[in-house]
Order: C-alpha cells, then structure tokens, then sequence
C-alpha cells in the first residue's frame, strides 16, 4: 500500500508500478486523509488489512510528523497482523519514527536525499534505488538511507 499526500505520477513513474504489477503484486494508492488521529489511523489500516495480507506501507513525500506518528502507533497495534511488512518512508520526515520501529523488530526503512546536490522533483530519482534497499531492509541493521545524484563529469 502507498500513502501519499498529492497522487500526480508521471509516466515513468506509471510504467514501473505497472512492471509490478505485471508481477502479479497488488498496489493500492491512498490519500492521508484518514491518518489525522492515532484511532483513526488504526481504524483505517485495519480496515484495509481486513481482507487481504499487507506486502508494504510505503510513506510517500510526507513531512506531517504526525501523520506518520500515527502510522507507527497504528503498526505497532496491529503487529500481529502485519509483522512481516515493511514500513517504508520516502522522501519522508520519518528518519525517527524508522528508527524506534527498527529498534523494536520492524522492518522499517526511512529513504531521503542528501540536500547537497539538488533535490529531486518527484520520487522517480529515488525509485531505482528502492528494490536495491527493499531486497535487503532485513538483513540490515540501517533504518535510514540517504541516496544522491552522481556526478560523473569530468573535466579535461
């Protein structure tokens, strides 16, 4: 599942959703107007796990801290039911909410840039990264990874 505060995706971004879904991986994009209370967001993220397993919560672009506050509350309520997915911030101000939900068993994995070289416009910058780190968010103490932009340049 994917929260976001603005759903616009450009068509790069379409076309690699669509490769996972091809993949037989089900997504499900949802605003966060339903994270502005810790009951709401509990009500809500068990509601949509009601009837089917969640894969990954993915925290797009969200700076209210506590939104994503309530998030961590609602996850660590419904551990039981949601172990095994990963909580995943990107782009997010989350890097301490990742943290506490590492220290306590969760697969939890804060995704920023690194403010020297120019911000990114959109997630696509970071999505190439994303299966890299999501193949080893487990096996890795880190919760939080800073990707930048390479400059190969050079000069002669």
């Amino acid at each position: 599942m994917i929260v976001v505060k603005k759903c616009s995706m450009s068509s790069t971004v379409c076309r690699r959703f669509d490769k996972l879904i091809s993949r037989n991986v089900s997504i499900q994009i949802e605003s966060d107007l339903h994270l502005k209370t810790k009951e709401e967001s509990l009500n809500w993220l068990n509601y949509l796990t009601s009837s089917k397993e969640l894969g990954a919560l993915f925290i797009v672009n969200q700076f209210n801290d506590s939104k994503i506050s309530n998030l961590r509350y609602s996850f660590e309520k419904l551990k039981s039911k949601i172990a095994a997915a990963p909580f995943i911030c990107i782009l997010s101000k989350a890097e301490h909410i990742c943290a506490e939900l590492k220290s306590i068993g969760f697969n939890a994995l804060n995704i920023s840039w690194d403010g020297l070289s120019t911000e990114p416009k959109n997630t696509e910058t970071i999505l190439a990264s994303i299966d890299f780190l999501l193949q080893n968010s487990n096996t890795s103490e880190s919760y939080s990874f800073i990707c930048s932009k390479e400059n190969n340049n050079t000069s002669k």
